[in-house]
């Protein structure tokens, strides 16, 4: 079984100085991807990338906080994650084998940094990833 992995969608990255290259559809496939995984009883995890408390990025700054445009529909797993690898210091690893996960879509912010990393990581630990 497959579960859909978002990457770092947040007020942050969506609506500040340097918005996403066609972020309109890139939001619009997110939800795509997310009515997909429910239609198919696919589990969905949204990570959320925050740092040290007082900082830009704290937990409760509204620039961590999910872009409001995704379409949650509240059966998602939300986490959070201080590394680019998604893996790190989490339990999203343990969750996903716990739930006969074998592979994840990955998805989300940004390309070049947490979803490579997360990707690599993912095949280390031995999930199928696309």
């Amino acid at each position: 079984m497959y579960a859909l992995l978002i990457l770092d969608v947040q007020v942050g990255l969506v609506h500040g100085q340097e918005k996403p290259w066609r972020c309109e559809a890139l939001l619009a496939t997110i939800n795509e991807l997310m009515d997909k995984a429910r239609n198919a009883g696919a589990p969905i995890f949204l990570a959320r990338h925050v740092g040290p408390a007082g900082s830009p990025v704290a937990p409760d700054s509204v620039l961590t906080q999910l872009a409001p445009e995704l379409r949650l529909a509240g059966g998602e797993v939300v986490f959070e994650k201080h590394r680019p690898n998604a893996f790190t210091r989490t339990a999203l690893a343990e969750d996903l084998r716990a739930l006969g996960v074998t592979g994840v879509v990955i998805a989300g912010m940004k390309t070049q940094y947490c979803v490579d990393s997360t990707c690599r990581a993912a095949r280390d630990l031995g999930f199928e990833a696309v």
